[in-house]
């Protein structure tokens, strides 16, 4: 059911005192308390479809151009109903979830243009390593600078300019078959255990001067080798 009209022109009010206009800011922290809402005897739960409805028109009649948005401490489960209008935010760059009960990132599509946002206190941010927890934030977030107040390391790509064909794979050169199984079972196992969040089982694996070496061979110029130590 629609918010009545005297319950939206004052939550209006409201929203107004908490807009930042300088900031382009919006604090929607903890709404069903607001002091001011609460004096007229109105809670509005921002986890309710019809009031985060009522917000975002709102949002996209008076203040569209808003760069930023708390909405920190409203139990919300999900963004689902907050993905649809989100688009229309065309400058939305910094949004705060901590503090809710978010155990997913579906519905949120939409949010590529977000530079900055906070996550903390909620479930889907108890991720085994901080390494999972961050990859799994920057697939939803591409263009993420940001994460929980900390800065994010730049994402490692390459430029390969044009697409080249790769050549054919090679089968193996395993005269023995039981060297195929023991070198089968210790790569299978190394890489489990260096996949893993915890690679210090790896210590007993290596010599204390021991040293990565790495050969490559250009078949096309049999006069040319090229070896890094």
């Amino acid at each position: 059911m629609p918010l009545s009209d005297d319950n939206i022109d004052k939550l209006k009010i409201s929203m107004s005192d908490r807009y930042d206009v300088a900031a382009k800011f919006l604090d929607l922290e903890n709404l069903y308390h607001d002091k001011n809402l609460n004096k007229s005897g109105i809670r509005l739960p921002l986890n309710k479809p019809n009031v985060m409805t009522a917000i975002l028109n709102i949002i996209i009649e008076n203040i569209p151009e808003i760069e930023g948005m708390s909405l920190k401490n409203n139990i919300l489960y999900d963004l689902n109903r907050f993905s649809e209008h989100v688009s229309r935010f065309a400058n939305l760059k910094t949004l705060d979830l901590s503090d809710n009960k978010l155990n997913h990132l579906n519905y949120v599509d939409s949010f590529s243009k977000i530079e900055e946002l906070q996550l903390k206190k909620n479930p889907v941010a108890e991720s085994p390593s901080d390494l999972t927890y961050v990859s799994m934030v920057r697939k939803t977030f591409p263009n993420l600078l940001k994460l929980d107040g900390v800065i994010l390391p730049p994402l490692i790509s390459f430029d390969l300019g044009t697409t080249t064909e790769l050549p054919p794979t090679l089968g193996n050169v395993f005269i023995v078959p039981e060297a195929k199984e023991i070198v089968i079972k210790f790569v299978n196992e190394y890489f489990g255990i260096f996949d893993s969040s915890d690679r210090q089982k790896l210590i007993g694996a290596y010599h204390e001067n021991a040293v990565f070496s790495m050969s490559a061979f250009n078949r096309n110029d049999s006069n040319r080798r090229d070896n890094t130590q």
